[in-house]
């Protein structure tokens, strides 16, 4: 026999549990050897056989990590890692922010959109690092890719106050987010920042504020311009921003800048030189016309306008079968026995 804090030390020597009654709490899952205690509670037997004990441990394991198998051997498998949710829910993660900083001038990553499951089931499976939606699809994004680092974008319009800012991050938050973007002044990033959100800023082109660059253009062709979104990017780290969505800036203007700030820098238009490759999943997929610094490798517009023409041309099928009498035929239609029909037609007539 033996005790059954013993053999999840020796196990599972990652694995903290306490058990309350029926409750399970997880803690840190980075703890030593030894530190892996709590069945006392909860076992009225603390001197199970070995084979229960492993079932036990199985069975936390699973309720703290995920279903199915294990989820911590399911993390090592997966490439993910556990983690609390900001709803204090056990999940896991392909990365988290530490890790994303830790790749900054190391390693490339890759981030596009996401609103919708198959948006974002598509994009997890494709092996896409990084996801961003908006704040109000959070919660499709997750049934589509549950593991992914997930950033929810406060569009301005739809949260125009601070208060209304702060309460839409939460929310964000609490349904699976892992990061808030906002293109809003630097007193709601520190806002946000103090919080200890990852806040993702926005710099260069921001579209909704573009009349305040003479229209769509790139920014910093300039020498004065470039030095003034250097500055831009010193001011947006010191407010607490995390990474920063960098849109349609030169190539080289971005190379100079990224290494020279700890933002990490999602380049969008901006050249190879940012941290992140990010673009648009409708743009990758060929959905729509493509701006200039982006490009389609898919051509999903051509299968719609396929689609749309098969649709007309089986709903115009549809009404000149029907009206020339082809449809329904024999094969559509439900049948009574002759029988029964005769029957049926012969009691009409008596009632007529």
């Amino acid at each position: 026999m033996i005790k059954s804090h013993q053999l999840l030390s020796l196990k599972y020597p990652s694995l903290l549990v306490a058990f309350t009654g029926s409750r399970i709490s997880g803690q840190s899952p980075d703890l030593q050897a030894g530190e892996a205690v709590g069945l006392d509670n909860a076992l009225p037997d603390d001197t199970l056989p070995t084979t229960n004990i492993v079932t036990i441990a199985h069975k936390i394991t699973r309720q703290l990590f995920g279903e199915g198998e294990t989820g911590m051997e399911q993390g090592m498998e997966t490439g993910t890692k556990p983690i609390y949710t900001w709803d204090a829910k056990p999940s896991r993660r392909n990365l988290t922010a530490a890790d994303i900083r830790a790749c900054k001038g190391v390693r490339k990553l890759t981030q596009t959109t996401a609103n919708t499951v198959e948006e974002a089931a598509a994009a997890a499976d494709a092996g896409i690092d990084m996801l961003i939606c908006g704040a109000a699809n959070v919660g499709l994004v997750r049934q589509g890719a549950p593991h992914h680092f997930l950033t929810a974008a406060l569009t301005i319009p739809d949260y125009p106050t601070d208060e209304d800012i702060l309460r839409g991050a939460l929310t964000a938050l609490k349904q699976g987010a892992d990061s808030v973007m906002t293109a809003r002044r630097l007193a709601v990033v520190e806002m946000l920042a103090n919080e200890d959100i990852p806040v993702m800023g926005h710099l260069g082109l921001v579209p909704r504020k573009s009349t305040w660059r003479g229209g769509l253009r790139a920014v910093g062709r300039t020498a004065d311009e470039a030095l003034a979104l250097m500055q831009d990017f010193r001011d947006l780290e010191n407010a607490g921003a995390f990474s920063v969505e960098a849109e349609v800036i030169p190539a080289d203007v971005l190379a100079a800048i990224s290494p020279r700030t700890g933002l990490i820098t999602m380049s969008l238009g901006s050249g190879p030189g940012g941290d992140v490759m990010y673009l648009f999943q409708n743009d990758i997929c060929g959905e729509n016309p493509l701006p200039r610094h982006s490009r389609a490798f898919g051509n999903l517009a051509a299968l719609a306008d396929q689609m749309a023409a098969e649709r007309r041309a089986a709903l115009s099928a549809f009404r000149e079968a029907s009206l020339d009498g082809s449809f329904p035929g024999p094969a559509e239609n439900a049948k009574i026995p002759a029988t029964e029909l005769d029957a049926f037609l012969a009691a009409l007539e008596k009632k007529s």
